[in-house]
């Protein structure tokens, strides 16, 4: 009776010993399924996905049309691999288009402006600036900011229209993800 005991107990413990493994095989088996699919969908890395995914970024420069005789600009923006290019704005409307951009990607302009001496004088002017930044993504997305603000000026108001002008901040950046 005591050898019967002995063995129902050890039994009962391969049995659950038996349960154990099975149970740790199986959350074993869908870990690696689950970090498996994680990897599938983010690149292979278990990081970010690799998506592929590519953008089309205008920088746009806009305003009245006498902006470019009173104001000299000087635009500043970022390229595909995020070196800054500078340009100056000699007319409205003007405009850079980088293609084939990476995502994600912060896209930046910010203008330098500055008072331009002996422009031809005119009873009234048309002047105003904008940076903006548009993109279009291979996947669709599209943001459009274009803007053209101006403002009609007296000759007697020039000079402190355009000095405020001056003094505004005209920059931009957006992040395309």
């Amino acid at each position: 009776m005591y050898a019967q005991g002995i063995h129902s107990c050890k039994t009962s413990n391969d049995s659950t010993l038996m349960k154990k493994i099975a149970m740790t095989s199986l959350c074993t088996l869908l870990l690696l399924t689950a970090c498996d699919k994680a990897n599938e969908n983010n690149g292979g890395n278990g990081q970010e996905p690799d998506n592929d995914v590519t953008a089309t970024v205008i920088y746009e420069v806009d305003g009245g049309e006498d902006t470019t005789a009173v104001i000299d600009i000087t635009a500043h923006y970022l390229d595909a691999d995020g070196k800054e290019v500078t340009v100056a704005i000699e007319e409205f409307p003007w405009q850079a288009t980088i293609e084939n951009v990476k995502l994600p990607f912060t896209a930046k302009i910010w203008l330098e402006k500055s008072k331009v001496q002996g422009y031809k004088p005119e009873w009234t002017f048309d002047i105003g600036i904008a940076a903006t930044i548009s993109y279009t993504t291979s996947d669709g997305r599209e943001v459009s900011n274009h803007k053209r603000p101006s403002t009609t000026v007296e000759i007697g108001s020039l000079d402190s229209v355009r000095s405020r002008i001056i003094k505004e901040d005209h920059s931009e950046t957006v992040t395309i993800e």
